[in-house]
């Protein structure tokens, strides 16, 4: 099913294109391009899809921390200077908040649409040639990372938002702004839309790994698809296709079902001074690892910085700290405790992504963020796994629940023992390991909302379920008077 729409909200008018390199991901879209002149030739294809990563770096820069984790109970206010992050973390939002407007997403979103109009005409017009297996096969790699982007954009904007107009086609002649003017679309018709656009990219995507090794993990491919939806229906209560879809990357060993393109970093056996340069700590200082499933890329070498160390670090600088809750939850004999956080000082400053000794801000704040990785769709997998609740599914679970445990360097639950937990308590103990494993990359809020979680974990701070959602930037209200705001913020 398919929703024609010629634009978003009156957010923006027009996002153009551009020609780069396929190596960089650092090209800053243009605000406009002559259809004469593009479309012409495969690197124009590479370079749109490029400026859509590039718009990904802005639109997920810090937004992952301030929409799976500042809101949620593992990190804690570090420094009062900062309006909005005091606000996020006080459950303060308002309509007038930079990160309640939705549009960098949408800039994505009207990128990806221009890649997925023009690549079937650019094949017609013989660009791309389906005789040619080389051809080819990079018409389909560039067009499916364009539908799973989309699918990435509209997944995260329901997740924060609820509903937001569904737009599936690109604005490139804009005449009158009130012909543009569209209304938030069903939640139904977005969830079929993020279906299609991800059955769409993994019939397109037939590899997990791209031709260039870094790209495996920087670019879309069938891995980050699957990761996308194992976590998709999971969050709609399809537990089935949420286990069908991660049995596509962890068997129910826990092992990578392609040990050639993915596996776990080392961190179990390691002493206190290897852990810091252990491949588990690199995955989060220099990105790229073998465990990544998809990461968004920064490279301070092309200008681009995701400022994480703004928001984390051990910087009485930084706008957060890791809260009394996580640093208590991770216990002293955790493998990843001194990798996660400082604990030395009167402050547990999150220290997770930064180099423990010789970082420099200057040029050393361009790490990754990391969307999909191993451990993560492993322990997606089994709460899947609990949910299904068929014979011998909790076996399972347990097992993929201790893979993450013992390679924390903990003791794994013995069967016994968990055959007493009854299938809440061990969702419960899943959503800890996930806190632990996971803390502060942007999962723990959307893991409390999937699981009905964040009243019971924080009544002081909430009470009402309509206040999951953020509200919409008002500036977006008043461009677009036919997108009515969330109700709790009315």
């Amino acid at each position: 099913m398919k929703r024609i729409s010629k634009t978003i909200i009156g957010a923006f008018l027009m996002i153009g294109l551009v020609v780069s390199s396929c190596k960089k991901l650092d090209t800053y879209p243009i605000t406009s391009y002559g259809n004469n002149n593009f479309w012409k030739h495969p690197s124009h294809a590479d370079g749109a899809l490029n400026g859509a990563y590039t718009l990904l770096q802005g639109a997920l820069n810090t937004e992952f921390i301030y929409y799976g984790e500042a809101r949620a109970d593992l990190i804690s206010l570090n420094l009062e200077n900062n309006v909005q992050s005091i606000n996020v973390a006080n459950n303060r939002l308002d309509v007038n908040m930079a990160f309640a407007d939705w549009g960098n997403l949408y800039k994505v979103v009207q990128q990806v649409n221009l890649i997925i109009k023009h690549m079937p005409v650019m094949l017609k017009d013989n660009v791309f040639q389906e005789s040619n297996t080389s051809s080819y096969n990079n018409y389909k790699r560039i067009l499916g990372q364009a539908y799973g982007l989309r699918a990435l954009c509209y997944f995260y904007m329901i997740r924060v938002w609820g509903e937001v107009p569904l737009v599936t086609e690109p604005v490139e002649v804009v005449e009158n702004i009130n012909d543009f003017k569209t209304p938030r679309t069903p939640m139904l018709e977005i969830h079929n839309q993020i279906i299609l656009d991800l059955q769409t990219a993994r019939n397109l995507l037939n590899s997990y790994e791209d031709y260039n090794s870094k790209l495996t993990r920087s670019q879309i491919t069938r891995g980050a698809i699957d990761a996308l939806f194992t976590d998709f229906y999971l969050w709609i209560g399809d537990a089935g296709k949420a286990i069908a879809s991660a049995d596509n990357l962890v068997t129910d060993t826990g092992e990578p079902k392609n040990a050639s393109v993915y596996g776990y970093a080392t961190l179990a056996g390691t002493t206190a001074a290897e852990r810091y340069t252990s491949d588990y700590a690199k995955m989060f200082t220099e990105g790229y690892s073998k465990e990544s499933i998809f990461e968004i890329a920064f490279n301070m070498d092309e200008n681009s910085t995701s400022s994480i160390y703004g928001i984390y670090g051990e910087s009485s600088l930084s706008q957060f700290k890791a809260s009394n809750i996580i640093v208590n939850k991770i216990s002293s004999s955790d493998l990843r405790r001194d990798i996660v956080f400082n604990t030395g000082t009167t402050k547990s400053y999150v220290y997770k992504f930064f180099e423990k000794s010789g970082f420099d801000r200057t040029t050393m704040n361009d790490k990754n963020v990391i969307i999909y990785r191993l451990a993560d769709i492993c322990l997606l997998k089994a709460e899947a796994l609990m949910k299904r609740a068929n014979s011998g599914d909790r076996d399972k679970a347990l097992i993929l629940l201790n893979k993450i445990k013992l390679r924390a360097g903990l003791v794994a639950i013995p069967a016994g023992d968990f055959a007493l937990m009854s299938n809440t308590e061990v969702i419960d103990e899943i959503l800890w390991e996930r806190a632990r494993e996971l803390c502060f990359e942007g999962k723990r809020w959307f893991d409390l909302v999937r699981n009905n979680k964040v009243i019971e974990l924080m009544p002081d701070k909430y009470s009402d379920p309509r206040n999951f959602v953020w509200p919409i930037n008002l500036k977006i209200i008043r461009q677009n008077p036919n997108i009515i705001q969330n109700e709790y913020y009315k």
